[in-house]
């Protein structure tokens, strides 16, 4: 295995090893603290809304919450499936 496949491998497992992964069942809404984590859809589809913007992502899109004093996200699945999304701490 090269060093550049190794060192993606490792910075690989150490963004798994940070994120927290959460279903949202429909019908459900999940709210965090905006504090800059990255946030990725790893299936199905979500609204996510955060300072003062409105993004739908889906299945492998990410975006980056932004950080302010009380900046909150909140984040729906769309559709009939379950959204699930991984957040990355910043």
């Amino acid at each position: 295995m090269s060093a550049m496949n190794i060192s993606l491998s490792r910075r690989l497992s150490l963004e798994r090893v940070n994120e927290q992964e959460h279903t949202i069942e429909h019908g459900q809404t999940l709210v965090l603290k905006a504090k800059g984590q990255a946030l990725r859809v790893r299936s199905g589809l979500a609204w996510v809304s955060f300072d003062g913007e409105d993004h739908i992502l889906h299945s492998g899109q990410r975006v980056t919450l932004a950080r302010g004093g009380d900046a909150w996200a909140i984040i729906s699945g769309l559709g009939n499936a379950d959204a699930v999304v991984a957040v990355s701490e910043a």
